[in-house]
């Protein structure tokens, strides 16, 4: 069998056509990513990787299961973060997904203009 190359068109934009906010310019930005969810834990649990282990003496699974709280926006306010992206873990059922990761997402609370670098 011959698999045909599939080739995507993607014009060359120069940086006067798509000009970056000033915050995005390389120097002016300041980004964090963050782990966590329910999902993110119980596959840490799963999967064996070191601190996630049965009990959860150390609260690993824990504080990663519960990071995404209101409070926890603090931690990149703290660290002047002007651009913050979050992991999810995907590949668990529809369902599954919609009733213990997405309520956390429902109302996000992005970094106030001037909160960050």
């Amino acid at each position: 069998m011959k698999l045909a190359v599939a080739a995507a068109y993607r014009p060359w934009l120069a940086p006067d056509d798509a000009p970056l906010p000033e915050w995005a310019q390389t120097g002016n930005f300041v980004f964090m990513g963050l782990d966590g969810g329910p999902l993110e834990a119980e596959k840490g649990l799963r999967s064996g990787w070191p601190g996630f282990t049965a009990g959860d003496p150390q609260g690993t699974a824990r504080a990663i299961r519960d990071f995404y709280r209101p409070e926890n926006i603090e931690i990149p306010r703290t660290a002047s973060a002007n651009w913050v992206y979050l992991t999810w873990t995907n590949g668990w059922s529809k369902d599954r997904e919609r009733e213990e990761q997405w309520p956390q997402a429902h109302s996000p609370r992005p970094l106030e203009r001037g909160q960050g670098a």
